[in-house]
């Protein structure tokens, strides 16, 4: 209900700025039992935009919605799904077409606040698919996630930055990987991760032999990983008949997957991973090995394929 209302609200919208729709997202979850922290609404931004609906430049502070598109998924047997806008006109439009939707509501992961409710569609044959879509201006993107995959640049830090200043006493250095702990440190000379707050935001740099690059926290945390030769990374085929090519990878917490990786994989199922706080791990579902494989050489890891 609440990522529903949220996601149509953006779609009226347009754009705005992720501090005031991070305030929204908190509101609406107080009328609820869902967690209303800053930190959970952040979540909840992040998994929209891996599920393709809107783009978050959290940097700039700015968010903005996508188009509405419909998305083959791989190894599904003839479903799709719909991303990007879904203002109260297309609603409309889409419950008088001819397509066949189902619309899931995927659980949340213990208090976190409910993603939109995946739309998936039924189709006979692509031609059919691509005809029903142009009729309420819905753009065909084909298998995204299988091109997606293909074109994913391999993570890296190349941008110079100047080293954080000796009087900021808020620099952290990136001590355990799995699960990543940060812990303050007085060293600016180790190779390795470090993140500090400055004017008001957390910011990292990645130190590598005296020089200083800029980098997103997941960035960082992968480059890390493959320092050390640490994996991160699994892949579990499905046991049913001819699924053996397809499954389920699985991601170590503390090593969120940069979000054109996260989008990929999400975008193979329609649905966000899955969080299994026993395992420590969160699930992409309907994961095609070749996938899996392009995604884990995009953030130099070797996935392990689990038999």
């Amino acid at each position: 209900m609440i990522g529903d209302l949220m996601l149509t609200w953006m779609s009226e919208v347009g754009t705005g700025s992720v501090r005031d729709a991070r305030s929204r997202v908190q509101w609406l979850a107080r009328t609820t039992r869902a967690d209303a922290s800053e930190q959970a609404a952040g979540r909840w931004l992040r998994d929209i935009s891996v599920l393709g609906h809107c783009e978050v430049d959290w940097d700039n502070d700015r968010w903005a919605i996508a188009p509405p598109a419909i998305v083959t998924l791989p190894m599904s047997d003839g479903h799709a799904t719909i991303v990007g806008a879904r203002r109260v006109r297309f609603a409309e439009a889409l419950a008088n077409s001819d397509l066949w939707v189902d619309s899931v509501v995927h659980a949340p992961t213990g208090s976190d606040i409910e993603a939109p409710a995946t739309l998936l569609v039924a189709y006979d044959t692509v031609e059919a698919l691509k005809q029903e879509a142009a009729d309420i201006e819905l753009v065909y993107s084909g298998a995204a996630a299988t091109r997606l995959a293909a074109q994913l640049p391999t993570i890296s830090a190349t941008q110079p930055a100047a080293p954080p200043a000796w009087s900021n006493t808020t620099v952290e250095y990136l001590d355990e990987l799995t699960p990543s702990r940060f812990r303050a440190s007085g060293d600016r000379t180790t190779d390795g991760l470090y993140r500090f707050e400055a004017n008001g935001r957390m910011r990292h740099l990645l130190c590598r032999g005296g020089n200083w690059f800029s980098c997103d926290r997941s960035v960082g945390i992968f480059l890390e990983l493959a320092r050390v030769g640490t994996s991160v990374m699994r892949w579990r085929p499905e046991s049913g008949s001819g699924r053996s090519t397809v499954g389920t990878v699985f991601v170590d917490f503390g090593a969120a997957l940069p979000p054109l990786q996260s989008r990929t994989l999400a975008l193979c199922s329609g649905f966000v991973p899955r969080f299994h706080p026993a395992a420590q791990t969160a699930a992409y579902a309907n994961v095609p090995l070749v996938i899996a494989r392009f995604v884990a050489q995009s953030v130099l890891q070797e996935i392990e394929v689990i038999t």
